[in-house]
């Protein structure tokens, strides 16, 4: 969040290279996949979808990523140890909630 904020608005549509997100695209990417990964797997209720294709100032792009990171802490803090130890599959993978957690 912190790297959020010192980037200066202007520069949020920076794209290192024509295939990679911009610095917006990535910004929001992490803060869908800490939304998806504790409300999926670490037993928090999901929020509200956000609408896609709107383009967030930084002050949205900051709330929204604040909200993502206050999602984590409460699964954090709810998770009980039986629900750490949880076989889950996520993608591909078959991991513990505790790996969940960390990857978040």
């Amino acid at each position: 969040m912190k790297l959020a904020d010192l980037m200066p608005e202007d520069k949020y549509d920076f794209r290192p290279s024509p295939e990679e997100m911009t610095f917006r695209e990535q910004l929001l990417h992490i803060a869908d996949n800490m939304t998806w990964l504790s409300s999926a797997y670490l037993f928090v209720e999901a929020p509200a979808k956000r609408t896609l294709g709107v383009k967030l100032s930084k002050a949205d792009m900051s709330k929204t990523l604040g909200e993502a990171y206050d999602l984590g802490l409460k699964a954090h803090a709810n998770v009980t140890d039986d629900q750490l130890d949880e076989q889950v599959k996520l993608c591909w993978l078959v991991n513990n909630c505790t790996k969940v957690l960390i990857s978040i």
